[in-house]
């Protein structure tokens, strides 16, 4: 079970790499790569040391919050769900399929 759950661990890691690029391929640099770095930061270190001081919180949740109200407080300007993938709703249309 421990190793299903480190290589499941390893393929979410190296599946967000994907966020430290620019949309032409190139890896972030500069302030924009310090802030993605301080925020990562941030989230780890709430997570890892919040659960020492009370459990009444889950340290995720808290982290979550806490780094969206310091962007949206801040107004730094970070990629939102919207841009990543629509987030239209609705229903599927409806269709029958015909078969020959």
């Amino acid at each position: 079970m421990f190793g299903f759950l480190n290589g499941l661990a390893i393929v979410i890691f190296t599946s967000q790499f994907s966020q430290f690029q620019t949309a032409t391929g190139s890896w972030l640099s500069g302030p924009v790569l310090w802030i993605m770095l301080g925020f990562v930061a941030l989230t780890m270190f709430i997570i890892h040391f919040l659960p020492k001081f009370t459990k009444a919180i889950p340290g995720s949740l808290t982290a979550i919050v806490a780094v969206s109200a310091i962007t949206i407080g801040l107004q730094i300007p970070t990629k939102t769900v919207g841009d990543l993938a629509s987030i239209a709703g609705g229903l599927p249309s409806f269709h029958i399929q015909w078969f020959h």
